[in-house]
């Protein structure tokens, strides 16, 4: 029988997306104040979400997720879309699964 996938939580993509901004600062990409403008959150905010000191609301997450031009799939590793995929078909029949699917 095939190991259990586990499944990403909301949390999950949340930590990814904080990690992504820090990533996205950290080398240079983007500032903090830059990121703010992007995102028309405050850069303090963005520091504090950064920092660890306050989480991002669902409706932040979104705006950073949409302003960076990123989807949620891009918080996904090709590894965890691919298991995930593979545990889809051998649970559902082929006939079940959504076209976008197959």
């Amino acid at each position: 029988m095939a190991p259990e996938i586990e499944l990403l939580t909301i949390g999950d993509l949340h930590v990814r997306l904080v990690h992504y901004m820090r990533a996205l600062v950290r080398h240079g990409f983007l500032s903090e104040a830059g990121l703010a403008r992007r995102t028309h959150l405050s850069q303090p905010h963005i520091h504090h979400v950064l920092a660890g000191r306050r989480a991002l609301t669902a409706a932040s997450a979104d705006l950073i997720i949409e302003s960076l031009g990123l989807g949620i799939l891009d918080l996904v590793t090709t590894a965890e879309l691919a298991a995930y995929l593979d545990e889809l078909t051998r649970r559902v029949p082929a006939a079940d699964v959504p076209p976008a699917v197959q």
